[in-house]
């Protein structure tokens, strides 16, 4: 499956999504590659749905690991090639991970996106209702 390039924009160098949707499936790609970090030799990415320097070497060494396991000729980890291949990528990361025993990501309830609203309507409660006439 593939995200399309016009999913995805190049802003300084990394690749990041256009839409909630596209930004998911680079994180999950990103997830799928940290389980080979510790079997690799490479610090874990941050989860942030950005394919940066970072993520586009990590991403590649674990492309190149892969390759020569299949015998493979080359390893692309362009914005390109991410916007084309992160699902897919992301499918068989995971199934190679699997494979070689890698243990399954940590899911965490924590998502960074939803701290800021959720301070402002604590906020916004406060200032309302708890003490109105503070202000």
């Amino acid at each position: 499956m593939d995200l399309g390039t016009d999913r995805l924009a190049l802003r300084n160098g990394v690749c990041v999504g256009r839409d909630a949707a596209a930004t998911a499936a680079l994180r999950e790609l990103q997830t799928q590659t940290n389980r080979f970090a510790a079997a690799l030799g490479f610090a874990p990415l941050a989860l942030d749905g950005e394919i940066g320097p970072a993520s586009q070497a990590a991403i590649a060494l674990v492309l190149r690991k892969l390759d020569q396991a299949e015998g493979a000729a080359k390893a692309e980890a362009s914005c390109p090639a991410i916007a084309v291949n992160a699902i897919a990528g992301a499918a068989m990361f995971a199934a190679a991970a699997d494979e070689l025993g890698a243990p399954p990501p940590k899911r965490s309830w924590f998502r960074a996106e939803l701290i800021v609203p959720a301070v402002i309507i604590a906020l916004v409660v406060w200032e309302v209702f708890i003490y109105p006439e503070h202000g």
